[in-house]
């Protein structure tokens, strides 16, 4: 039980350090990797948002790299018709590529308690919730 305490506060004093700081210039050209096909829709999410960053498609040319890992299991047809389960997460890590850094992360899943099997769900909803995360981090 002590260890928890531990770890929730050590992880609470992250959260208020970090807090409202805008790492990412506005304008900032940022590649996306392909994140088992979370990539494209973190890509459409961010142009959507209207976050002010470049995204370019060539990783030579990128000031920060997005990347990480988008897990979407395949299902029957009938797995959660009820009962809604989280399927699609995604964990996202920004890199600067000149200190090669690793300088901001964020995870996100699917999961809607509240409007459950008739919510947007998918690497959509991980790729919405992952683009609010990303718009906190760049300066206006």
């Amino acid at each position: 039980m002590k260890y928890i305490a531990i770890a929730a506060l050590a992880v609470t004093s992250a959260m208020i350090m970090n807090a409202g700081e805008r790492i990412i210039p506005s304008g900032a050209k940022i590649y996306v990797s392909d994140m088992n096909g979370l990539g494209t829709y973190l890509k459409a999410e961010l142009s959507k948002k209207h976050i002010p960053v470049a995204i370019t498609e060539e990783e030579s040319a990128a000031e920060y790299v997005i990347a990480g890992a988008g897990d979407h299991p395949e299902h029957k047809w009938h797995e959660g018709f009820i009962t809604r389960k989280q399927e699609s997460t995604g964990a996202i890590e920004l890199y600067n590529t000149k200190t090669k850094q690793m300088v901001w992360a964020s995870e996100a899943g699917d999961r809607n308690m509240l409007i459950g099997a008739w919510a947007r769900d998918g690497y959509r909803k991980v790729a919405d919730r992952l683009a609010n995360n990303i718009s906190k981090i760049v300066q206006p």
